[in-house]
């Protein structure tokens, strides 16, 4: 009895230690990840042109642009789906 008891501590203390390595692991990707963003921003080189030069010469024919929206538009929409699914379930 006493073996096993000691068998748990142990395998208790072993979670405890992976843990706190995972925790260390996470907290050491959180900080890279949130400083590499910094340090690119300074390896970009600023753009001779502006975005509005770039985008006149898109053809508009084959893009898409989305309006704004708002939460009234979109419970509008849920409603209307509400309703559709409905209409079609009878």
């Amino acid at each position: 009895m006493i073996k096993k008891i000691w068998k748990l501590v142990n395998e208790i203390i072993a979670i405890k230690t992976s843990l706190n390595k995972n925790d260390k692991l996470f907290e050491a990707l959180t900080n890279f990840l949130s400083e590499v963003g910094k340090y690119l921003s300074t390896k970009i080189k600023p753009s001779p042109t502006t975005y509005t030069n770039f985008i006149k010469q898109i053809n508009s024919k084959n893009s898409l642009f989305l309006t704004p929206t708002d939460a009234y538009e979109i419970k509008l929409l849920i409603i209307n789906l509400k309703m559709i699914f409905y209409l079609f379930s009878l």
